[in-house]
């Protein structure tokens, strides 16, 4: 039982954050837009402060009290937005008790009788952005997903209207047509994401948004002085290395990925070069330049791609007539 209490607070103090976060970081960045930065250094008559959570059963409580909890922490975010300060230390208590709307989706359903009243209130507290805010919340929540037909039975709107009040908030991914979070969407790969976006929005005027926004978190172009690449990095393709070793050593290239080849083993982790010994002496390249008699420049090149010591040992005898291994330190 005690496990069971442990697990049930731990997923409601979990859900409570996110919905903290979500709500919050969409109020924020309507708070810059809305107001100068003149305006915001001229908030002066409470300070800001550190504030600490005492309160050791936040998230419990019954749905109505929950809800009821929400709603007086949203108005105060509202005055203080609209006074443009900061939030007295009493606002922030009622601040912290915000639980966010995942467990409470009855709140957003007009067809909960039990719940018109709160239905209402909440319709009337929130825009039209926030109210779809708060059904995307209780979607990620509920569905773990961008769930269109779920928020726009939550809001009791068409689905179209829901992505245009959520425009910014949420993108649909041109390739699988789903929606993601613009977390989810504007992060990974997003040089390939924007070559795709620009090319369905060539056709499809809707995805000019999609483009707009990777264009905003492609990441900066390095310059060659700053890629510092080590010999046997994996993530760097066969190719590469073979392009590299043709040029250094001139191989001639009817033996190039014939003959002479590199390949890289995913099982074992290990790089080989085919042929090493397919190339002519008479190449002082491999033989002297970059490698010896002994040892020429496709094996030097294979044991440093697998971040090998590269050692020539000689035969030597010992005082007693024993044949002995010595490293040739030259």
């Amino acid at each position: 039982m005690i496990v069971f209490n442990i697990c049930k607070l731990l997923y409601s103090l979990i859900q409570s954050f996110l919905g903290i976060i979500f709500y919050f970081r969409q109020i924020s960045e309507r708070v810059w837009n809305e107001y100068g930065q003149r305006e915001r250094e001229l908030s002066v008559e409470i300070p800001a402060v550190n504030f600490h959570i005492t309160d050791d059963q936040l998230g419990y409580g019954t749905a109505k009290e929950k809800f009821r909890a929400n709603v007086m922490a949203i108005r105060v975010l509202k005055k203080c937005e609209r006074e443009n300060r900061y939030a007295s230390p009493e606002e922030q208590e009622i601040l912290s008790n915000y639980v966010g709307w995942g467990g409470l989706p009855d709140a957003f359903d007009e067809s909960k009788a039990s719940w018109s009243e709160e239905y209402q209130e909440l319709k009337d507290l929130l825009t039209k952005e926030e109210y779809a805010a708060e059904a995307l919340t209780i979607s990620l929540n509920e569905k773990a997903r961008v769930d269109l037909p779920y928020m726009a039975g939550l809001t009791g709107k068409t689905e179209e209207k829901v992505a245009e009040e959520l425009t910014g908030v949420i993108f649909r991914d041109p390739v699988n047509g789903q929606w993601e979070t613009a977390d989810e969407y504007l992060s990974g790969n997003v040089r390939e994401k924007l070559k795709t976006a620009k090319i369905f929005a060539e056709n499809h005027p809707e995805f000019t948004s999609n483009v707009n926004a990777l264009k905003q978190v492609q990441p900066v172009d390095l310059d060659a002085s700053e890629i510092e690449v080590r010999i046997g990095a994996t993530w760097i393709a066969p190719e590469i290395y073979r392009d590299f070793m043709e040029e250094l050593f001139d191989t001639p290239g009817y033996l190039v990925g014939r003959v002479i080849d590199i390949r890289y083993s995913e099982a074992s982790g290990a790089w080989n070069i085919s042929g090493k010994n397919a190339d002519s002496d008479r190449n002082v390249l491999t033989t002297a330049t970059y490698g010896t008699s002994r040892i020429n420049a496709y094996k030097i090149l294979e044991e440093t791609l697998n971040l090998k010591d590269v050692r020539i040992y000689d035969t030597k005898l010992d005082a007693e007539g024993n044949e002995i291994r010595v490293l040739n330190k030259k």
